[in-house]
């Protein structure tokens, strides 16, 4: 294979669309829930939609957040049995404990606990999910402790944006562990995925631009490829 045939085949596998969509809303469906250490494995436990599992922008624009539907112990966002007891999440900025759960038996105030930005970003057809869920609490058998974390994922379409400022919706994945400092669970390492659906904004309309520009250089790139490997093969068969 010649210079040049080399050159058009690596052009047009490194041109890539990026983007990033705008979240709106996201609904917790489910889930798994693990506990684990070194010598014991607690779980997987399925994990069910408690009664405030939407979490929406509230006051913060574009961002999801806990402030404007949050859950309590009493209300969760999600809920399920653990070890025969019930196990109940929300999002708040500090948590009062119980006797005996953490060795000072404080209120737990973590640094910015509030949930960030979900934020999508590569494909159109595969997007990569990101949250900040560092504001997420638990109480089982009577404890309230941290079980928040940085979370990461994937997502597919449901039904794609088309139009600038039009709605789409997709299906996520979310997954992040922690070590327990504390509380019933010490030293013991949680694991949380979380699955539902969220509602996303199409991007700006010169980000839009953009993407449909690069989606055409792709297009171009593999004709290109195409063309050139014929040539190639003619080529070297001459």
């Amino acid at each position: 294979m010649n210079i040049r045939c080399l050159f058009a085949l690596l052009v047009s596998m490194v041109v890539s669309p990026a983007y990033a969509w705008t979240t709106e809303s996201i609904t917790i469906t489910g889930g798994t829930f693990t506990m684990s250490d070194s010598s014991s494995t607690l779980g997987a436990v399925p994990v069910l939609a408690g009664p405030s599992n939407t979490l929406d922008d509230g006051v913060i624009n574009g961002v999801v957040d806990a402030d404007g539907l949050h859950g309590s112990a009493a209300n969760p966002v999600t809920t399920f049995d653990f070890l025969g007891i019930s196990w109940n999440t929300f999002f708040a900025h500090s948590v009062e404990t119980s006797a005996g759960c953490n060795p000072t038996c404080s209120t737990i105030t973590i640094a910015d606990p509030e949930p960030g930005a979900i934020t999508v970003t590569g494909s159109p057809y595969e997007p990569a999910l990101s949250a900040d869920f560092s504001g997420f609490f638990t109480e089982w058998n009577g404890n309230r402790f941290w079980q928040g974390g940085q979370a990461t994922g994937t997502g597919e379409w449901i039904i794609q944006p088309t139009v600038e400022g039009g709605y789409g919706v997709y299906n996520f994945t979310l997954h992040w562990s922690l070590m327990n400092t504390g509380g019933p669970f010490q030293g013991m390492t949680s694991d949380w995925v979380l699955t539902g659906t969220a509602v996303a904004v199409v991007p700006e309309p010169e980000t839009y631009a953009l993407m449909l520009a690069g989606l055409g250089l792709i297009g171009g790139a593999v004709r290109r490829r195409r063309n050139s490997s014929a040539a190639c093969v003619r080529e070297e068969t001459t």
